[in-house]
Formats: structure tokens, C-alpha cells, sequence
């Protein structure tokens, strides 16, 4: 049986990328935090792979569930935990119209995620 220890392939593999696509790993990194399972697994290899420090999370509270402000604080939690810099935004609530409320969100979150990063920021997003 081949055993494979995946989260040293996970941060080989993200080094690749980040050497092909010359991202420093001694300057600030943003990460998009939603605190789902990509945005989570990502900020745990970063946290391997950089100094936490440099890591600056982001979390955009969309205030769309009863649950927003309970998510918003464990991200907290789990961002500095970890010990990188939380950041976070509550967007207004979004237009009750009839498009499609998961691309509003995802407009209104890239529009705070301009916004609140520095011109020459790196924002990397688990998926998004």
C-alpha cells in the first residue's frame, strides 16, 4: 500500500506555485477566509509554509445567515490561533431582488476584498 504524506505534497505543490508566479514568501499574504474547508486548509499550509505573521486573513461577513457574527468569530479564532492578523468586514445586507444572491455576494465581497488590500497586495482564496 502507498502511503503519501499529504500535507508535505500539499505545501511542495503550493511552493511550485508560488515560485512559478514569483509570490514572495517574506512579504504580507492575504488569504479570503470564509472559514470553509478550502480557505481553512489553505491558511493550515500557509501557516507551514510562512511565518504567520505575514499571513493576513480577511473574512467578509455577508450577513446573510442568523449565524454570520458567530462564523465571523471563529474565524477570528482560528486566524489568530494560528497567529496570523485577522481582518473583517461587515457588508450591508445585500439587494433582495431577483438575481441570483450567491453572485451578488461574490460581487459585494470582491469589491470589499479592493477595497481593504493594499495596491500590491497577494490575495489568495481557497475557493471563491
Amino acid at each position: 500500500m502507498l502511503s503519501i504524506d499529504i500535507s508535505a505534497h500539499l505545501i511542495n505543490q503550493i511552493k511550485r506555485v508560488f515560485a512559478q508566479h514569483k509570490i514572495p514568501l517574506d512579504q504580507p499574504l492575504w488569504l479570503a477566509y470564509s472559514g470553509g474547508c478550502d480557505s481553512s486548509c489553505l491558511l493550515h499550509i500557509l501557516c507551514k509554509l510562512v511565518d504567520p505573521r505575514y499571513i493576513h486573513v480577511i473574512h467578509i461577513n455577508h450577513q446573510l445567515s442568523p449565524h454570520a457574527d458567530q462564523w465571523e468569530h471563529h474565524c477570528q479564532h482560528i486566524a489568530t490561533s494560528l497567529g496570523a492578523t485577522f481582518h473583517y468586514t461587515r457588508l450591508s445586507k445585500l439587494a433582495d431582488c431577483h438575481t441570483d444572491i450567491e453572485a451578488q455576494a461574490r460581487i459585494a465581497r470582491y469589491n470589499a476584498f479592493s477595497t481593504l488590500l493594499p495596491p500590491e497586495a497577494t490575495l489568495l482564496q481557497g475557493h471563491h
